[in-house]
């Protein structure tokens, strides 16, 4: 809710999808307002909780996991990574991912990540996990959805101070 407050206000100084021609307007009198109102439409708190400190180790295993294979889901094809540019040119790309700790519930990222097609069905995002919850990534954490997809939160909590992922 603090982060859609500020884009509502216009105080974000980033587009989170630049490739849309569209623009927010941005309505900073009502900002915190509108934020907790949706926030709380959606059944989230108006503030967001907070979070124990960053698990470094499990941030070291999500850069891995953002990188190319071997190491991870390739992520880095189509998104970027703060000024590290995405991998691959096609017409979807995803949203920086530097930006996404200071934008993102944890419980979204979670089901975001789990079945990226239950939240948006056109979304061109591979879902990695089977159903129950495995990963074929079984070299982290034995393929354990939860613990891979903790581990990318961690690296993604890390915002303009990730490390860059692998890319080659």
């Amino acid at each position: 809710p603090e982060w859609s407050a500020k884009f509502i206000a216009g105080e974000i100084s980033y587009k989170p999808r630049p490739w849309l021609e569209a623009q927010m307007p941005s309505f900073p009198k009502r900002a915190q307002l509108l934020a907790e109102g949706l926030a709380m439409q959606h059944g989230f708190s108006p503030q967001t909780s907070d979070e124990p400190p960053i698990d470094e180790k499990a941030a070291e295993i999500g850069r891995n996991l953002v990188s190319i294979p071997p190491l991870g889901f390739s992520c880095v094809a189509c998104h970027a990574v703060g000024k590290v540019g995405i991998t691959q040119v096609f017409e979807s790309p995803g949203i920086n991912l530097a930006h996404s700790g200071e934008r993102l519930l944890p419980a979204f990222f979670n089901r975001w990540l789990l079945s990226p097609q239950l939240i948006d069905p056109i979304s061109k995002m591979p879902t990695y996990f089977d159903e129950d919850g495995r990963s074929p990534l079984t070299d982290v954490y034995d393929g354990d959805g939860e613990k891979q997809i903790h581990a990318i939160w961690q690296y993604i909590r890390l915002g303009k101070k990730m490390p860059a992922p692998t890319t080659e």
